[in-house]
């Protein structure tokens, strides 16, 4: 699976947007929850998840690990480098213009 085919269900309809910008562009999300989670800290995420957020604390692994790149959460020095490389779009621009191989799947070590 793929972002392109990411069940959105998963996500609670209020962080659809700031979810996108961040995969897509590379945004980093100004909801301190979601940034938590995406950098690993989730003892902190889950002092700010909201009721829709802690519902779906798993849902949100579990999207994180079936449809987005590998390389854009689980550390904060991860997200830097996935804002500083512009997400998955600029990649995306960058592979089919064959300016660099860009590996957007990786296995976790």
């Amino acid at each position: 699976m793929t972002f392109d085919e990411a069940d959105w269900t998963l996500i609670p309809l209020s962080q659809h947007a700031d979810f996108r910008q961040y995969i897509e562009h590379g945004i980093i999300p100004q909801n301190e929850f979601l940034c938590n989670y995406l950098q690993g800290n989730l003892r902190q995420a889950s002092l700010l998840a909201g009721e829709n957020e802690a519902a779906s604390f798993y849902d949100y692994a579990k999207f994180l690990n079936e449809f987005c790149p590998v390389n854009c959460w689980g550390s904060p020095k991860l997200v830097l480098e996935y804002n500083s490389n512009g997400g998955l779009r600029l990649a995306r621009m960058q592979h089919q213009r064959g300016q660099h191989e860009v590996r957007l799947v990786a296995s976790r070590e």
